[in-house]
């Protein structure tokens, strides 16, 4: 079957890349992450692993089927995507806590880099992820035909 409709090869990779991040979440269920003012682990992060392994396996298969709900589903996903970020971005502390973990350096490394600069880089490096993702469901609002041609 020749499947020609404009959009198609850019929506069926986003629905790869998404079903992929499902997979990243599933195997990241063990993972600390910063949750709520703290880095946790446990059951708290495995349930927030879950949501969002769902979550993008759910807009994977909307957007390559394509079903009309695949663009419902990246509206939801991009408000809880939008939601983490932002509360992540707003705390600081938990940001600090994070990053020493993460790159598996002491505190004091802090004391001597420019935390304001690397907290600066972190938020627009985020804010940028949350307004690419935004782009994304306005292409696919520009784009809204190609889920309206399924089965002709």
């Amino acid at each position: 079957m020749n499947d020609s409709r404009k959009g198609r090869f850019t929506i069926r990779s986003a629905a790869a890349m998404f079903m992929l991040s499902a997979v990243f979440e599933f195997l990241s269920l063990t993972s600390a992450m910063p949750l709520f003012g703290a880095v946790r682990s446990g059951t708290m992060v495995a349930v927030y692993h879950v949501f969002f392994a769902g979550l993008f396996l759910t807009i994977g298969v909307g957007l390559w089927a394509p079903k009309k709900w695949g663009i419902k589903a990246a509206v939801i996903g991009g408000i809880f995507y939008s939601l983490d970020k932002i509360l992540f971005i707003l705390d600081r502390t938990t940001i600090e806590i994070y990053l020493v973990q993460l790159i598996g350096v002491s505190s004091e490394i802090f004391e001597v880099i420019d935390r304001q600069a690397l907290f600066n880089s972190i938020t627009l490096m985020y804010l940028l992820f949350i307004a690419l993702w935004w782009g994304f469901v306005g292409y696919l609002h520009l784009r809204r035909q190609y889920f309206n041609t399924v089965g002709q």
